[in-house]
C-alpha cells in the first residue's frame, strides 16, 4: 500500500467519523467509544454517566425560519457547550460528541448518576440563559450511568448499545415532559404497562 493510499485512507476515517457541520464526532465513533468505555469499566470498575440533550422543539424552528437555521442553532450549540465544558473546573475530561439526528451526548467519566444529573441541569441553565441564538433556545436532556447497567447480560456491544438507546429514551422523555427539563430517574408512569415501551415519539424525526 502507498503512502499515498494510507493518507487517504486515514483522510477517509476522519471524514467518516466526524459530523458535517458540527465538526464533533458522530454516533457511529460514539457508539464505537462507547463500547470500549464499557468493556474497560466492566473489567477494571469505575462509573461514567451520559447527557443525551437536543433543542426542544427544533422542527418547529425548522419549519418557521428554515433548515439552515436549525442547523446553525446546532452549531452555535456546539459552541456554547464547548465553552461551559472548558470554563467549568468539574468538567475537565469530559468529551461532547455529536449523536443521532439533533441530538449531542456528552460523555462523563468517574460521573455517577446524580452528579450527571446537575452537569445537565447548569447546561440548561447556561443554554436558556445564553445569547447566543437569534431566538430563544431550550434544551432538554436525559442523563444515564454505566452503574445502571453494570449487571446487564450480553458483550461490551450489547451493553452499549442498551445504555446508548436508554440514554436517547430518556432525552425523548425530558423532551416529553416540557420544555427545559431533565429526565434521569426512571417513572414507571412513562411506560407502557403491557408492553414497558415507552410512551413517547421523536418530535425532530417528524414533519
Amino acid at each position: 500500500e502507498s503512502a499515498l493510499s494510507r493518507a487517504q485512507s486515514r483522510s477517509e476515517e476522519r471524514s467518516l467519523a466526524s459530523s458535517d457541520f458540527t465538526g464533533l464526532h458522530n454516533d457511529a465513533y460514539f457508539r464505537s467509544f462507547l463500547e470500549r468505555e464499557v468493556r474497560s469499566r466492566t473489567k477494571d470498575g469505575g462509573d461514567f454517566s451520559i447527557i443525551f440533550l437536543s433543542v426542544d422543539n427544533l422542527a418547529l424552528l425548522n419549519n418557521k425560519f428554515g433548515k439552515k437555521t436549525g442547523d446553525e442553532v446546532l452549531i452555535h450549540l456546539t459552541y456554547l457547550l464547548g465553552n461551559f465544558l472548558s470554563s467549568e473546573a468539574d468538567c475537565s475530561g469530559f468529551l461532547l460528541f455529536k449523536a443521532e439526528g439533533p441530538w449531542f451526548a456528552l460523555f462523563m467519566p468517574e460521573t455517577g448518576l446524580e452528579p450527571g444529573a446537575d452537569v445537565a441541569d447548569r447546561i440548561r441553565v447556561a443554554v436558556a440563559q445564553s445569547s447566543v441564538f437569534l431566538t430563544h433556545v431550550t434544551v432538554s436532556a436525559g442523563v444515564v450511568a454505566f452503574d445502571e447497567f453494570r449487571n446487564t447480560s450480553g458483550s461490551a456491544e450489547a451493553v452499549a448499545a442498551t445504555i446508548h438507546d436508554a440514554g436517547m429514551m430518556k432525552g425523548r422523555i425530558a423532551q416529553k415532559k416540557g420544555a427545559g427539563s431533565i429526565y434521569y430517574k426512571v417513572d414507571e408512569s412513562d411506560f407502557s404497562p403491557l408492553e414497558n415501551f415507552v410512551l413517547v415519539a421523536d418530535p425532530d424525526t417528524m414533519n
